[in-house]
């Protein structure tokens, strides 16, 4: 029950910082988009237990390696990193594929759907984990400290991931509107990896566990005020247009 009660607050303290962040774009308007969010929200399961799960297995028995982790060498945890890293980025920019084509949005709209669906995909995965962890570690299910514990460790990390998925996929829908979507899915996919290297280090005891979280965290930052939100300045400077609401209150605009 702790880990759904932390899944739940994770998914909502990850929507109320989107809204509080983009407070401005949601009122112009846009709130609707939201909704398409919840295409994401199963993707997580599907990459796992129906991609993922058997193209290890066969890498597996392509490179003769049990399916034991413990016993996979150093190289063959840098080969399912990137490949596991380049299926979620594929999965989730699906959505955005097939709604691009149904509904008619303005390319900054389609830049933040994307980034949606990404955020989608995070908080999807915050219950699939949560939902296997119970099964795995069902002494924290229950209890107020572990309830605390939980939160500080678990949900502190899923909250963080579900805005790393945002971003990474706003950076391949930026490819796709500059119709350059093989460069930056591929550059997307090796952030993506290296974002998740010393998670990977650190369960092949290369690193100890007390400086996983820095290391990620500085990764993260590096790639998010010299890469994401420098992005996201792209779009909006290359397709923004002047929204303007009820007293002319300025939504974006676009820059000369």
């Amino acid at each position: 029950m702790n880990y759904c009660i932390c899944a739940l607050i994770v998914t909502v303290v990850s929507f109320l910082i989107f809204f509080i962040w983009q407070h401005s774009w949601i009122k112009g308007g846009r709130a609707y988009l939201l909704f398409w969010l919840l295409l994401s929200l199963p993707l997580s399961a599907i990459i796992n237990l129906f991609i993922k799960s058997p193209i290890f297995s066969q890498l597996n028995i392509i490179f003769n390696i049990s399916e034991e982790t413990t016993q996979w060498p150093m190289w063959f945890h840098l080969i399912t990193l990137i490949v596991g890293a380049l299926a979620e980025e594929a999965i989730k920019i699906v959505p955005l594929l097939f709604l691009i084509r149904i509904v008619s949005l303005d390319k900054v709209s389609i830049y933040y759907l994307g980034f949606l669906l990404g955020v989608g995909f995070g908080i999807g995965e915050a219950w699939y984990i949560g939902y296997s962890f119970a099964k795995e570690s069902p002494e924290y299910n229950s209890g107020l400290k572990n309830l605390l514990l939980l939160l500080a460790g678990f949900g502190g990390e899923r909250l963080f991931t579900i805005f790393i998925h945002g971003f990474l996929t706003a950076g391949v829908t930026y490819g796709i509107l500059l119709k350059k979507p093989i460069i930056f899915f591929l550059l997307m996919g090796l952030f993506h990896s290296l974002i998740n290297l010393p998670a990977l280090l650190y369960q092949v005891q290369k690193i100890p566990g007390e400086i996983t979280g820095i290391l990620t965290v500085i990764i993260f930052c590096f790639l998010l005020f010299s890469v994401f939100l420098k992005i996201g300045d792209r779009v909006i400077t290359k397709w923004g247009k002047t929204i303007l609401q009820k007293g002319d209150e300025v939504l974006y605009e676009r820059k000369e």
